[in-house]
């Protein structure tokens, strides 16, 4: 068990130490990502007013802000530095970590635990803060630019998280093992085994909600022209309109349940199913 609680954070250990080893800002303002621009993570990027807010502005994210790095779950940071090679420190938490983790603007590293906590820890390791909730916490959280951390519990609810305080919680009914994706504006899709996939607003109020045929295991994916697709048990990809009205654009009938996390590259999303993996095209683009 040990062995197993050390090794998950072994891994957020070394995501913080890949992002903490970056250089300093390059003279002048520049983007993360540009040729010649050195801007990764550190105090001076922290106030970058793409980062400070309930989202985050502009599609460059230096860091690592939840499941899969990004709201299309491309798992791919272009921007780190490549790995050092050694593990840079390890921590414990109290019970199994299921959760991986999601790394803030400042380097702060979250993670959840099956001992019903979230945890954060600094990019040198040092235990920052954690907040408890009612049961297990499956799902891995997101952080908002100004270090707001969401994420979904086993005991039916949704909690943001800052500085270890209750920002707000939003009950779903039923457990949540997907995790949930923020959109650039600080929307927040997550869905549930209450058949539903719920659209939630920075301030903790639902916006919509729609309801399935069966759970929603799979964590929704934002593709970069707008569409939110959930995968659901039931074996439908279903896309809605990002947006703060409930708009269902269609279905795609995949015929065995869905419960990997949809990832979309260059207008494709790839999904994953029990025996198979299939390419979708985006035709709307």
């Amino acid at each position: 068990m040990n062995r197993l609680r050390s090794g998950a954070v072994i891994l957020a250990a070394a995501a913080s130490a890949l992002l903490a080893g970056c250089g300093p800002m390059s003279s002048g303002a520049c983007n993360p990502g540009e040729p010649g621009c050195t801007a990764v993570l550190g105090t001076a990027l922290a106030g970058d007013p793409r980062f400070v807010g309930p989202g985050m502005l502009g599609p460059a994210l230096p860091h690592w802000p939840m499941f899969r790095h990004d709201a299309t779950h491309s798992g791919r940071n272009g921007v780190a530095p490549p790995p050092s090679g050694f593990v840079a420190w390890t921590a414990l938490a109290g019970g199994p970590i299921w959760s991986s983790p999601a790394i803030g603007i400042d380097g702060t590293v979250y993670v959840g635990s099956l001992d019903g906590k979230l945890y954060a820890f600094s990019r040198e390791g040092r235990p920052l803060w954690t907040f408890e909730t009612f049961a297990n916490v499956f799902s891995s959280p997101a952080v908002a630019g100004d270090g707001t951390a969401i994420v979904g519990s086993v005991d039916g609810h949704v909690y943001a998280v800052k500085n270890g305080q209750l920002k707000w919680s939003v009950p779903v009914h039923n457990c949540a093992f997907s995790s949930p994706v923020l959109a650039h504006d600080g929307t927040i899709y997550l869905g549930t085994n209450a058949r539903q996939v719920h659209a939630i607003s920075s301030e903790g109020r639902i916006l919509w909600s729609f309801t399935a045929r069966l759970g929603f295991s799979s964590t929704p994916a934002i593709l970069p022209s707008g569409e939110v697709m959930a995968g659901n048990d039931d074996g439908t990809i279903y896309v809605f309109q990002h947006g703060k009205e409930k708009k269902l654009l269609g279905q795609v009938e995949m015929g065995v349940n869905i419960r990997a996390t949809p990832v979309a590259v260059n207008g494709v999303l790839y999904v994953m199913t029990e025996n198979k993996l299939y390419a979708i095209e985006n035709k709307r683009n």
